[in-house]
């Protein structure tokens, strides 16, 4: 074989050497980053699920801190109806839990508040016979073949409401699913809204117990204006949240300077007396009539109209109209009248109802 022969060959199988580790650096080059992008697809998926679980671990605190300040904000409320609007809505933002009702029979004055139910509440449900202990009560709803649908409540966990030791009413828990609709820590934080809820009711008793010897008017007999502004605040919002109407009666007595000018400081204490007892007179029981001050009065009336007010106005102005011979003879009110609106509160209620009044007094008009 000639020398150019031999070289020939020995390019060729340098040549050949070579692309073979060309071939096998580009396989390894290949693999390896085949390797590295499986490395990271799994890293990004392990990623993925901790933000996941992570997202779930936030959510789980920031339910469980809410629900907490919700419970002790049970203790801040200032009236029965109040507290259980906020047991109810404690309740109702439990997982699983589709709507609660808190309904409670106290002081002989059957009390409901609901959240998350479509349907008006009109309780819940009832111990065993008997009246023994209970720590809850579950329900089973069944319907009619007819009755469809993905909104039928399927089951209820009710809870008893406790004050002083004594069951005054149950705390109720509803869901769609055939099973309980809370279980476990879900169904603990239920019993410790229902013991909040109690504490809170007895609290709310006792501060009512408390203001009353402070808010009576020592003349009349009618609770006066810290009563009013406390009452009025109660009234508005619960107005608002069961959307009521509610209207506000302001009323002063024409002139009664001159009466007290003409007739002396004791006749006048007379005429007072005489106005209060005829408007707790003309009052409906579930109204409530106060002395403002001086020979101011107001009447708070829940679930009242304008015209229910002006109503008012004209039976009290009669039976004034009827008192020949008592202090109050011949005496004339002017009255401001005003209906909750839907952005009012209590202040502004009032303020509207002051501005009627002196409309009233000048010849402007009554109501607003």
């Amino acid at each position: 074989m000639s020398t150019a022969a031999i070289a020939l060959l020995a390019a060729v199988a340098a040549l050949l050497t070579t692309v073979a580790i060309g071939l096998t650096v580009l396989r390894a080059r290949r693999d390896s980053r085949r390797q590295l992008t499986a490395g990271l697809l799994e890293i990004d998926s392990r990623m993925d699920s901790l933000a996941l679980e992570l997202g779930a671990a936030v959510e789980r605190v920031r339910e469980d801190a809410l629900r907490a300040r919700t419970i002790e904000s049970l203790g801040g409320a200032l009236d029965p109806d109040e507290v259980l609007a906020r047991c109810a809505e404690a309740a109702s933002a439990l997982h699983g839990v589709t709507g609660a009702i808190a309904d409670i029979e106290l002081d002989g004055e059957s009390l409901v508040a609901s959240a998350g139910l479509a349907v008006r509440a009109t309780g819940s449900v009832s111990g065993p016979p008997g009246h023994e202990p209970v720590r809850a009560i579950g329900v089973s709803y069944h319907y009619a073949a007819e009755a469809t649908g993905v909104d039928l409540l399927r089951a209820a966990i009710a809870v008893p409401l406790e004050t002083e030791g004594r069951r005054v009413g149950f705390l109720t828990v509803f869901g769609r699913g055939e099973e309980p609709p809370v279980t476990g820590n879900d169904f603990a934080t239920l019993e410790a809204i229902a013991r909040h809820t109690g504490t809170a009711l007895q609290q709310a008793r006792e501060r009512t117990a408390t203001r009353s010897d402070r808010q009576t008017d020592a003349l009349t007999g009618l609770r006066n204006r810290l009563a009013l502004h406390e009452t009025l605040a109660l009234e508005v919002a619960r107005a608002h949240r069961h959307g009521r109407p509610l209207t506000l009666c302001l009323l002063d007595i024409d002139d009664f300077r001159r009466v007290n000018d003409s007739v002396g400081h004791a006749e006048a204490d007379g005429v007072l007396t005489e106005v209060a007892t005829l408007l707790s007179e003309a009052i409906a029981p579930e109204h409530t009539a106060y002395r403002c001050g001086g020979d101011e009065f107001a009447v708070i009336m829940p679930a009242a109209r304008r015209i229910d007010g002006e109503a008012l106005c004209a039976r009290l102005q009669g039976s004034l109209g009827r008192t020949a011979g008592s202090p109050a003879a011949g005496v004339r009110v002017s009255a401001g009248l005003a209906e909750l609106k839907p952005d009012d509160d209590g202040v502004s209620l009032f303020e509207r109802a002051d501005r009627m009044l002196q409309r009233g007094n000048e010849g402007a008009g009554t109501a607003a």
